[in-house]
């Protein structure tokens, strides 16, 4: 049985998220998460879409992002978590894959789930074995909200 086709729409806001392998950690510390934006930023400069928010927690993250007219989800997504898992291999001597199956996508309505879906993924750190204040945490995208200065790729 093949899965079902991925909704790839131009102009569309997308919820992603996955997950590491048999939670695994993902990101381990600072460095790790500067490199994974760094990516992000690399592939929504080539594939054209805008991030929203964004959260990284130790064994998955959650990317709110926007098509523009020429959709490319998937590369985009098949860009972005070979290079940083080559990129995490490497610098953690292990090998093989980090995220398991397929990454997940949801459409999201603009008008009736915007605000609600950033504010689920700004205050994920709280929803933890060990909640994290998610005004504090380093791996969100909620500090740029508050006190600006955010880098090119993130549209607030």
């Amino acid at each position: 049985m093949t899965r079902p086709k991925r909704i790839d729409l131009s102009f569309s806001l997308y919820h992603i998220l996955s997950r590491t392998n048999s939670g695994d950690t993902a990101f381990q510390d600072n460095k790790d998460r500067s490199k994974f934006l760094e990516y992000v930023s690399r592939y929504t400069q080539l594939f054209d879409y805008r991030i929203h928010a964004w959260c990284l927690m130790s064994t998955h993250f959650h990317l709110f992002l926007e098509s523009d007219q020429v959709p490319q989800l998937s590369e985009f997504m098949r860009r972005l978590l070979t290079a940083y898992t080559v990129y995490y291999n490497r610098r953690h001597r292990r090998h093989g894959h980090l995220f398991q199956g397929r990454f997940k996508s949801y459409i999201v309505d603009k008008s009736d789930y915007f605000l609600s879906l950033s504010r689920y993924i700004h205050l994920n750190p709280r929803e933890t074995e060990r909640p994290q204040d998610p005004f504090r945490y380093q791996g969100s995208s909620l500090r740029y909200y508050i006190k600006g200065g955010e880098p090119n790729f993130l549209h607030t």
